[in-house]
């Protein structure tokens, strides 16, 4: 009965994530307490990239690891304290968050850094 419940209490949040990944361009995944798995395939060229990062929510102020989806299914429950590909300009991105609180802004920035890099 329990399930039951559950599954009916996340079906409508499930929908309500997937309209947001399209919209965002994105996959969101949950990887831990209070942490998010944000992943992007990204057209550069004649090329697909992938970039991915994890966002911590556990505290006020937002911390960020970024790696490249290969290596996050390598290392899966460890956050990766470097960008591969190397993003400059994450710690500007999340100060902004911070500042803002603005999450969905601050994933659609993110993509565009990375399409930006890949360009």
């Amino acid at each position: 009965m329990e399930r039951k419940t559950l599954a009916a209490n996340v079906a409508p949040l499930l929908a309500e994530l997937r309209a947001c990944e399209r919209v965002l361009g994105c996959i969101i995944e949950g990887v831990g307490p209070e942490q998010l798995l944000i992943r992007y395939s990204i057209k550069g060229g004649d090329s697909m990239y992938e970039a991915s990062f994890v966002l911590d929510v556990s505290s006020p102020s937002y911390k960020g690891a970024s790696c490249e989806h290969d290596a996050w299914m390598t290392y899966q429950y460890l956050i990766v304290l470097t960008s591969t590909p190397l993003l400059p300009t994450l710690p500007t991105l999340l100060d902004h968050l911070t500042e803002s609180r603005d999450v969905y802004t601050f994933i659609k920035r993110v993509r565009q850094a990375y399409v930006k890099m890949f360009s």
